[in-house]
């Protein structure tokens, strides 16, 4: 996972769903924060951050591809 850019408690990441355990080393979003989630797909990671984020954080899942979107 690359981290792009860090605003504080807040933070836009970018991932290559190739390495998971990468991904899930980094991706440790906490109470509160905002993640936004873009090529949601399924929503693997918007469920997780989610649940990580809790109910005073915000979660933002956006998929671009029509295909993946129907899914």
């Amino acid at each position: 996972m690359k981290l792009v850019a860090k605003f504080g408690h807040d933070y836009v990441a970018s991932a290559n769903l190739y390495n998971e355990k990468e991904i899930k080393k980094i991706f440790k979003p906490k109470p509160k924060n905002i993640v936004i989630d873009v090529g949601a797909y399924l929503g693997y990671y918007t469920i997780r951050a989610t649940k990580m984020v809790g109910q005073e954080g915000l979660v933002i899942a956006i998929e671009p591809n029509p295909l993946s979107y129907e899914v």
